[in-house]
């Protein structure tokens, strides 16, 4: 059996109080372009030893099982740079990609920022 050669792995920071997050991991069904969950990890911190330490169980639970091949195409992340690191060691054939939606939420943040900042400008420049 395959296991998915497509996920998605993203953090959450809506938690319960003894954890600072909630790691998802998610298949990616590119004929039904579904995001199905499959791994739920809760997280005392978001650094890179505990992601290697996460990865490195999950990949030893996945093959301990011999009936599962584990051959990963892609990884779609958000920006985290130790997510990034740890799966660049972990998984250092697979391709990550950057999460569409997250890029999209920075431009958007940026652009109101940018905006904040243009309005500040003109309320200065008013009084001068």
């Amino acid at each position: 059996m395959r296991i998915s050669r497509h996920y998605f792995i993203d953090a959450t920071f809506h938690h319960p109080p003894e954890y600072s997050q909630l790691l998802l991991i998610m298949y990616i069904d590119k004929i039904k372009n579904l995001k199905i969950p499959s791994l739920y990890i809760l997280m005392n911190g978001k650094n890179e030893d505990l992601y290697d330490n996460v990865f490195n169980s999950v990949i030893n639970i996945i093959t301990q099982n011999r009936s599962y091949e584990l051959e990963i195409n892609t990884i779609e992340t958000d920006a985290e740079t130790a997510l990034i690191n740890s799966i660049k060691k972990f998984f250092s054939n697979t391709k990550r990609i950057s999460c569409l939606f997250h890029y999209k939420q920075a431009i958007i943040r940026n652009i109101r920022h940018m905006v904040h900042l243009i309005n500040l400008i003109k309320m200065i420049s008013k009084k001068y």
